[in-house]
This record gives structure tokens, sequence and C-alpha cells, in this order.
């Protein structure tokens, strides 16, 4: 499962098991700090925090190359760029610390947080499968759209067509602002990328509005196609928009992603197809 819905918000499932992990550890740590008299809370959120700088400032340092442009782009935290085992060693490395340094009920009351931290997170990430590598197949016999083709034959394709080589399969719409900021970054990576497929699979709407769209903001993208069913949208069991899968070349799916991209965190998907 790629993404959770929440009433009318979708998030991705690593930021919902994060939230919720945070959530059940900090009400926990209110309630101890509440009957005892004794500081928690802060401890708890200061594991947190380290855990949480440490892993950006490490990702970022991997893909320095990409902030280079756009130095703002670090503290956008919006794109997922993280990296977990760094985050997971400076926050057990932070929790050790806090742990010495308190005494007590105090002690008790942190380490029964922690605990408590890494059964909900460790349970509901089993549970949602995270672990698990999206291996299924593509469905290459999925139909999109082309009404830009030159001849009426050519108007409907299927996934099939591009089959062979690594592909990148954007799933958009004009009127999502996370979709609309990721454009530049997918139109430069196909000119970086010349031997991967990128393909930008418009959801639920008319040529037009597509075009409109596109000539609106000088994109020159790569295969833009209607999926005007929504079928791939289904397939990545994604709710939200945008949503990216990468396929390697034999047609398995490598990663699906939900949410915008940065340079980096795209650079990242893409280092790993095959």
């Amino acid at each position: 499962m790629n993404s959770i819905t929440i009433g009318p918000f979708a998030l991705s499932t690593p930021l919902f098991i994060v939230l919720l992990t945070l959530l059940c550890a900090v009400a926990l740590a209110w309630l101890l700090e509440k009957k005892y008299t004794i500081k928690v809370e802060s401890r708890l959120w200061l594991t947190a925090i380290a855990g949480l700088v440490v892993a950006r400032v490490v990702f970022v340092a991997q893909y320095w190359e990409q902030y280079q442009t756009n130095l703002l782009g670090m503290l956008d935290i919006r794109d997922g760029g993280f990296s977990v085992a760094a985050g997971l060693i400076a926050a057990a490395a932070m929790a050790l610390y806090l742990g010495y340094k308190s005494v007590g009920l105090q002690r008790t009351a942190f380490v029964l947080s922690l605990m408590t931290a890494v059964v909900v997170g460790g349970s509901t990430f089993l549970w949602l499968g995270v672990y698990k590598k999206d291996a299924q197949p593509l469905p290459l016999q999925t139909q999109l759209q082309n009404p830009w083709a030159d001849s009426v034959a050519e108007q409907t394709v299927t996934l099939e067509n591009f089959s062979g080589q690594p592909m990148v399969i954007n799933l958009w719409a004009s009127w999502c602002p996370p979709c609309r900021r990721e454009m530049p970054v997918f139109e430069q990576a196909q000119n970086e990328y010349p031997q991967l497929t990128f393909i930008y699979a418009n959801q639920q709407e008319r040529a037009e509005t597509v075009d409109g769209f596109l000539s609106g903001q000088q994109l020159n993208l790569q295969h833009v196609l209607l999926d005007q069913d929504g079928d791939l949208a289904r397939f990545a069991r994604s709710r939200g928009l945008p949503t990216t899968l990468f396929v390697n070349s034999d047609g398995s799916v490598q990663a699906i992603r939900m949410g915008e991209v940065s340079r980096a965190t795209l650079t990242q998907y893409i280092e790993q197809l095959r």
C-alpha cells in the first residue's frame, strides 16, 4: 500500500507511519508527565528531531550535486529525501544519551515511550507491508490515449509499446499544485537520462486541458498520454497525486512513490532502476 487516506487527505505510507508513531509515543509521554510530574515529552521530541535532522543532512550530502543550484531546496522536506539508516542511528544515539542522563521514574517513563514508538512503528510497518518490494509486473496491456498522434491508428497505445528499457511513469493532473511544481524536474531528468523512457500519464482530464497546460508552462515532455479511466492509479493503489512508478527494463515495478519529487529524490529512485 503506497498511500493512506484520512478524510480528504492522502498521505504516503511512510509519512503515515512516522506520524502515527510520534502521536502514540508523545501521547503516552504526556500522560506519564501529568501523572508523575516528570519531564519526558521534551526528551522524546529531541530524539525524533535528532533522527530527522541527521537523516536529512546525510541525504543532502549524498545528493549534493542536485541541491547546488537550489540551496533552499535542502529545507524543503516535502520531497521525502531522508537517509533512513542514518536517521535511525542518530535517534538511537540520542535516546541512549538522554536515557543515561535520566534517573528514576523519568528514565522508566522515557524507556516506555520509546518502546511504544518501536512497537507501534514496527507493527504498522509490517502490517502495511512497506518492507515488501513492489515486484508485481507492470500491466503492459494498459491502454493510454495519445490524441496528438499524427495518425488515428496511433492514438491508442499500450505500455507494451515502451517495454524493453527502464521507464519512469508519472501520474499527474493539471489541477494538482505539486504535479505542476515537479514537471520541470522531470523535463530536466528526461534530458539527463536518455536511456530511460519518461511517460506522463495524465489522470482523467481532457486533451484540450492538457494541451493548454503544457503550452502555458512551455514544457517539452517526452511522452504525454491520457489515462482516461485512471487504470494506472488503480494499479498503483495510490489515492493521491502526483504518483510516480519506476519500472525496470524487464517490466517489473521497482518502486512506487506518492508525492512531489525533487531532483535529488528523483535521482535516488532512478539509480535503483536496472
